[in-house]
């Protein structure tokens, strides 16, 4: 089995069928980012505390396997400049749904590859950026 092929097929479905950690943040939710306010939530029932988060305006993140469009718009939107990484094309354009919501964000997003990984070049992945 191609446990990686599995994998992305099994996101790609997850999003087709609204799992809710597949569905993208709201616009109210983009709008207290812009403020501070970033509210992630990693549980069901737990939301982050937000003392644990630094001040985003100007660092460099990069999200593994993080597509949804639930972590790295709001980082964005906080103002941080977002590299996002996953194998789920699905997963992937949840993080574009956001894009319009997000004034001047620095969000890319790339499929995962490990053929990338493992050349240590992840310059040549299919690329989004806006």
């Amino acid at each position: 089995m191609d446990v990686v092929a599995y994998n992305q097929q099994a996101w790609d479905d997850q999003v087709k069928n609204n799992n809710e950690w597949t569905i993208p943040v709201s616009a109210d939710q983009i709008e207290l980012a812009k403020k501070g306010n970033v509210q992630v939530v990693l549980t069901p029932v737990k939301t982050v505390p937000a003392s644990w988060f630094p001040d985003f305006r100007g660092l460099k993140l990069l999200a593994l396997a993080s597509g949804g469009g639930q972590q790295g718009p709001l980082f964005a939107a906080a103002g941080a400049e977002v590299t996002v990484f996953d194998l789920s094309s699905g997963q992937l354009k949840q993080d574009e749904k956001s894009k319009s919501s997000i004034y001047n964000a620095q969000i890319s997003t790339f499929i995962f590859s490990y053929a990338i990984l493992f050349a240590g070049c992840f310059g040549n992945s299919p690329k989004r950026q806006y």
